[in-house]
């Protein structure tokens, strides 16, 4: 934990104008609250893998590419849900306080003063947001509109994932040979060599590491023991290693294809 730098004298006045900006936002609340309806109601939200308890836990993993944080004010209506946000950017420190500044002012300015605010967000079919079956509530549709904001206006805003690449047997075994020729016409004496997979089967996350070895071939044997030591000992410095995940398809076969490509832009340079 860094030192705190502040001088007494301005820790005071930052915790004062903390007090002004609290006692702001209860005032403004209690007008939202007597302008809503009787059987209308709203909660605020703070969500962020800054706070230390990630702040609300029913959320939907946001994109950390995309944001450092989001602070969420939802108004429940009988005949719609209203989503007022605030979206703390990737240069700012997330501020639970900041965040609450945000959204009620915003609310504020929409349900008392009329005025409305472009970035607010509203869902007009409750049912849409639920999962067949599942109960009508405060707290279902609340972490519902939670985590279809999150999927609609924060991580849709991420780049996308890319394509899954789809690799026959085939391809992997041209690939294999064209790195095995590679291999031979970057060392001096032409050794032939072989390729070997390591599999690791412990967890969701597997993995797959590549090395090369010299094979064992009449045009190997030509060579003395210390030549082909050296050379596994310069080829250790090209292993990779390779993710897999467990319920992928064919993962052990993409994953041959995806360390033979590693392999190849690594002894390319």
């Amino acid at each position: 934990m860094g030192m705190n730098t502040q001088t007494p004298v301005l820790r005071n006045h930052q915790k004062h104008l903390n007090q002004q900006v609290r006692q702001a936002c209860l005032e403004m609340e209690a007008e939202i609250e007597a302008e809503l309806p009787e059987d209308a109601f709203f909660n605020t939200f703070h969500i962020s893998n800054q706070l230390q308890k990630k702040g609300y836990k029913l959320a939907r993993q946001y994109n950390e590419e995309v944001c450092n944080g989001l602070t969420l004010l939802v108004v429940q209506t009988p005949t719609q849900l209203a989503v007022f946000s605030a979206i703390c950017s990737k240069e700012d420190t997330y501020s639970r306080l900041d965040g609450r500044k945000e959204v009620v002012s915003r609310a504020y300015q929409t349900i008392v003063k009329g005025v409305q605010h472009p970035t607010t967000v509203y869902f007009q079919s409750k049912q849409d947001l639920l999962f067949e079956g599942q109960e009508e509530n405060e707290k279902t549709l609340n972490r519902a509109v939670i985590n279809r904001f999150i999927k609609d206006f924060v991580n849709s805003k991420g780049k996308k994932p890319a394509k899954k690449v789809e690799v026959t047997r085939q391809q992997v075994l041209d690939a294999e040979q064209a790195l095995l020729g590679l291999l031979k016409v970057s060392n001096p004496n032409a050794l032939d060599y072989r390729l070997v997979y390591n599999h690791k089967d412990d967890s969701r996350t597997e993995s797959t590491t590549l090395f090369v070895v010299a094979a064992r071939t009449e045009h190997n044997a030509q060579f003395e023991q210390s030549v082909i030591d050296e050379f596994e000992k310069q080829a250790a410095a090209l292993t990779v290693t390779v993710k897999r995940y467990r319920f992928d398809d064919n993962n052990r076969l993409n994953a041959r294809w995806y360390a033979v490509q590693k392999m190849a832009k690594k002894l390319k340079g």
